[in-house]
């Protein structure tokens, strides 16, 4: 049973007098009118931090709402709405239900610990979009933003109209998809991964997301080290933004990528390079995946989440920069020297 936190409750008469309220923390809510008689209830997956919408529910174009029913007389204080796994039925609207509610949950207490570890926050009124089965998850980060990609380019000529009211409204920042039998920890893990992303885009803006998707185009996604598309390819800022999504991951979510002893994907993403930046292991040995003669201690220690969100501009668009505007800002407040913090950190970059 999850309590749904920060959500919206509409509530109507047979007079279709209504009122909205949200659920409090702990999945509470109350309304001061007087209701008598048959009353109807509905619960919609939105608040002012995000809305959450799934490819089953109206194909997206609609916020995930539940109806929860009709009350045909009192007492009206002891109505218990609660989104079990659904993991028997991945199709069902039991499950979307749940992973509505998880979403709901995870953007409110990332946005509550991101806050208290100095990460900047998200933008609000995310477009959120659910999907049941196998697939990747993303930020892409559309809403909004008609000219996004070289594709898109093409899309606002051919159709502007709609397409520039689909980018307004419904166009996804955040897809997650939910498995046959995933877990809730899995699936926030996840949901943690893409609002770092989230985090990053709110300081480095369109300028870098714009050659993080045509990368992702290009190469259908990631791509791999040493084999990237000869057009349109961006490796460097594909590496410092994964890189940081799976530092939230993992420091929010537990997710194990982003964390000790999770060091590479595609041969040249360093997922664990922020975690190892602030943790204290000096017996781990990080190794580049592409040449071992590069390899080293994991003898640094001391930096900050907040110390690496804010060495991301300006202009920081590969790990070699991010290192280089990291050492300027917070090497002094860090047990650190000049010399083996940029040995560690080259390490980590397989483009230096």
């Amino acid at each position: 049973m999850i309590p749904v936190q920060n959500v919206q409750v509409k509530v109507k008469d047979a007079w279709f007098r209504g009122d909205v309220t949200y659920t409090t923390s702990g999945g509470c809510w109350h309304v001061n009118d007087n209701y008598h008689n048959n009353m109807w209830m509905w619960v919609k997956f939105e608040n002012g931090d995000v809305k959450v919408r799934d490819g089953r529910f109206w194909l997206g174009i609609r916020v995930v709402s539940d109806y929860a029913g009709r009350y045909n007389a009192p007492p009206y204080n002891n109505i218990s709405v609660g989104y079990e796994t659904g993991a028997a039925d991945n199709t069902s609207n039991e499950r979307m239900y749940w992973a509505a509610a998880h979403t709901v949950n995870t953007v409110g207490d990332y946005r509550t610990r991101a806050a208290t570890a100095g990460i900047p926050l998200p933008r609000t009124g995310l477009n959120w979009y659910n999907r049941q089965g196998q697939g990747g998850a993303a930020a892409p980060m559309l809403q909004g933003n008609v000219f996004n990609s070289w594709p898109s380019f093409f899309a606002a000529i051919l159709l502007p109209v709609p397409y520039a009211v689909a980018s307004y409204t419904i166009l996804p920042d955040v897809v997650n998809r939910y498995d046959v039998n995933e877990t809730a920890a899995d699936f926030n893990g996840t949901g943690y991964h893409e609002l770092g992303h989230t985090s990053h885009y709110r300081v480095v803006g369109e300028n870098y997301w714009f050659d993080y998707r045509n990368h992702i185009i290009n190469n259908f996604g990631y791509g791999e080290f040493g084999d990237f598309a000869a057009i349109g390819s961006n490796p460097g800022k594909v590496a410092l933004g994964e890189a940081l999504g799976n530092f939230t991951g993992a420091i929010f979510g537990g997710t194990p990528e982003g964390g000790e002893f999770a060091e590479w994907e595609n041969n040249f993403i360093p997922r664990g390079l922020m975690f190892d930046l602030g943790d204290n292991s000096p017996g781990e040995i990080v190794s580049d995946p592409n040449n071992g003669a590069v390899s080293g201690f994991d003898n640094i220690s001391g930096f900050t989440p907040a110390m690496i969100f804010s060495s991301l501009q300006p202009n920081v668009t590969s790990v070699r920069q991010f290192r280089d505007r990291l050492r300027v800002l917070h090497l002094g407040s860090t047990p650190n020297t000049a010399g083996t913090y940029n040995t560690f950190v080259d390490i980590y970059d397989v483009f230096n």
